[in-house]
């Protein structure tokens, strides 16, 4: 890490992460040689080959999705844990 902060201005590391965002989120000519491949083996299996298609074989790209957690209380946290790991260690009583 300190070599490469040697070497490179922050501003280029930046640009360098924003090429390779764009360059892994396009196709190439190896994914469709990789989807063909598969989708060929796939076809030896299925019960109808001819619906077999490229398109379910490759990578769909795009943005990223941010996922919201609803932040839990302390409370529910415990009752998760107990409820997870409290009967095979048997730290829960049973009513009886």
């Amino acid at each position: 890490m300190q070599q490469a902060r040697a070497e490179i201005t922050s501003s280029e590391f930046v640009d360098w992460i924003a090429f390779f965002d764009l360059e892994l989120n396009e196709f190439n000519r190896q994914d469709y040689f990789l989807a063909n491949i598969a989708k060929e083996v796939c076809r030896t299996r299925a019960k109808h080959p001819e619906k077999v298609t490229i398109k379910s074989f490759l990578l769909k790209f795009g943005e990223k999705k941010v996922v919201k957690i609803k932040p839990e209380t302390r409370e529910q946290s415990a009752a998760k844990a107990k409820s997870f790991f409290g009967l095979p260690l048997n730290l829960i009583r049973k009513k009886r």
